[in-house]
């Protein structure tokens, strides 16, 4: 009787473990970033439109599933690409210039469909950005682009 008095005690300490290691690990995916600043059009949330794979023309994306990107004054980023969120850096480097830093994401199994790493790649492959009214297009160095709407 006292190995399954171990066994349950074992058990139970194990589930709590794991329900507190998922639940402080879901803390920083879920904060927002506070910081915006009004005053720069490229802080706040933008949600994907289109995308420009190299070489091709330019494909609308539309609302569903969720692909967003949020830039904050403290040259942090962060956004939901499909049923991942994402975060990491950017500095900008000059006008219209900007280099992103190590993107970190949660790794959620998307549907086949879902375009969630391509659309990390690019994001992490970015070198411009351009605004232009509501829109904001980001590009790398191989004719690719990601066009954002607030």
């Amino acid at each position: 009787m006292p190995e399954v008095r171990l066994f349950v005690w074992n058990s139970l300490f194990l589930g709590v473990v794991l329900v507190a290691a998922a639940l402080g690990g879901c803390r920083y995916y879920t904060e927002t970033i506070p910081e915006v600043n009004a005053d720069d059009p490229l802080f706040g949330i933008w949600h994907l439109v289109a995308m420009q794979r190299p070489g091709a023309a330019e494909e609308g994306i539309g609302p569903e599933p969720p692909y967003t990107l949020e830039f904050a004054t403290s040259s942090r980023l962060a956004g939901r690409a499909d049923c991942n969120r994402f975060f990491g850096g950017y500095e900008r480097a000059g006008k219209g210039r900007i280099k992103v830093l190590a993107v970190g994401a949660t790794q959620a199994a998307c549907p086949p469909e879902s375009i969630s790493g391509e659309f990390l790649r690019m994001i992490g492959a970015a070198t411009q950005h351009e605004i232009r009214g509501t829109q904001l297009r980001l590009s790398g160095g191989d004719g690719s682009a990601l066009i954002f709407s607030r």
